[in-house]
């Protein structure tokens, strides 16, 4: 025998068919990452990389304290690791040392960061 069977169109075309109605149901069942904000969107999530976030700045007035600590929080709301919160924190503690200086002794010592962030509340409230 020599040259392609007579059945085998009918058969390629509705492999391919079912294959690419496949790779359609492969990529809707695929869950799309939560966004922590706005700034956010559109952006690739890559594992060894934080996300990439507009963070507010805390200069160290207790005055400003209140700002600072609501939007922190609902920036980094969705985040599950200690260490990705803790990094947030020290670019935001930037302008304030006594904050920075307490923020890296937090982390350095082991302590969750729902501890030490009830700390820095009590210190700066």
């Amino acid at each position: 025998m020599s040259g392609p069977t007579p059945r085998r169109g009918p058969f390629t075309e509705a492999y391919a068919t079912a294959m690419t109605t496949v790779n359609r149901l492969r990529e809707a069942a695929v869950p799309k990452p939560a966004a922590l904000d706005v700034t956010m969107a559109g952006q690739k999530l890559r594992a060894d990389h934080l996300p990439r976030i507009e963070l507010p700045r805390f200069n160290g007035s207790p005055s400003e304290w209140p700002a600072f600590s609501s939007r922190f929080e609902k920036r980094v709301a969705n985040l599950g690791e200690d260490a990705d919160r803790y990094a947030f924190l020290a670019k935001c503690l930037d302008r304030c040392d006594m904050a920075r200086h307490s923020c890296e002794a937090f982390e350095n010592a082991g302590m969750p960061f729902a501890q030490a962030w009830v700390k820095l509340e009590e210190r700066f409230l």
